[in-house]
């Protein structure tokens, strides 16, 4: 009790102005590692992640039954980092975009889909060439559950592929509806020279590097997926050219290739 009345009357000490800099992309796209690593080279506070906008304030927000500013406002301690990274927020950005001042900077990360959507799979332990995945959704949590809810994200379908597929979509439109916000990078640029990316990063983002970060670059911030398989083996073919049929477009646009 004594803790949590610190904190409510520390609350109104930060500053959401502290934030320079709000990281967004879908889940499984790289997002930690260079949020981590750009907050490394440029001496910021960071934000990795908050349960604050996981299950189930996520749906409840998405649906209008939490208001996301107030939420932040609430919790400016951990939303007044320098370097703010959560993929849901992703998914709010339209209510986002109200709640900080105008001179922060977004940067949107995006990942193949093929990729992506294997990572996430891979992350929930589920297989990529099933025709359903009724008996997986029984040991799913309620963070995983949430991932194919229909009513929350108006899935126009309801195989798990193709959901996924959408989902990378969904994530996309955020960048090209406001593309002049955004700072777009290519997770498979930054896997290149992950340095050379980040300071690169930095220096569009007007922040000065001041750190070495070459001993942390290959840090695991994440689970590691098991890319041993092809996409094709993965997903097998069908699975596959759903993913290629939903996301073709966009794929193009984004320079990605379709196989």
């Amino acid at each position: 009790m004594l803790q949590s009345l610190f904190f409510r009357l520390g609350n109104g000490f930060y500053k959401l102005s502290n934030t320079k800099v709000v990281i967004l992309g879908n889940q499984k796209s790289g997002t930690t590692a260079i949020a981590k690593l750009l907050a490394e080279n440029t001496n910021r506070s960071v934000l990795l992640d908050s349960p604050l906008l996981w299950e189930p304030n996520l749906s409840n927000i998405i649906i209008g039954r939490l208001d996301l500013r107030q939420l932040i406002n609430k919790n400016k301690y951990y939303f007044s980092r320098e370097v703010i990274k959560e993929p849901n927020l992703t998914f709010l950005y339209d209510q986002l975009k109200g709640v900080y001042p105008k001179s922060v900077k977004y940067v949107f990360i995006v990942r193949d889909p093929r990729d992506n959507i294997r990572s996430i799979l891979n992350r929930i332990k589920v297989s990529g060439n099933l025709d359903n995945i009724d008996v997986e959704q029984k040991r799913f949590t309620i963070h995983e559950k949430i991932l194919f809810d229909s009513h929350v994200f108006n899935y126009t379908s309801d195989h798990y592929i193709e959901q996924l597929a959408e989902r990378w979509l969904k994530a996309t439109d955020v960048y090209f509806k406001s593309k002049d916000r955004f700072i777009l990078v290519r997770y498979e640029d930054f896997k290149k020279d992950k340095i050379a990316f980040i300071n690169k990063l930095a220096l569009n983002l007007g922040i000065e590097s001041k750190k070495d970060i070459s001993t942390k670059v290959d840090i695991q911030y994440q689970p590691i997926g098991d890319h041993s398989l092809s996409w094709s083996d993965f997903f097998g073919k069908k699975n596959l050219d759903r993913i290629n049929k939903i996301c073709e477009e966009r794929l193009q646009k984004l320079g990605y290739l379709i196989e």
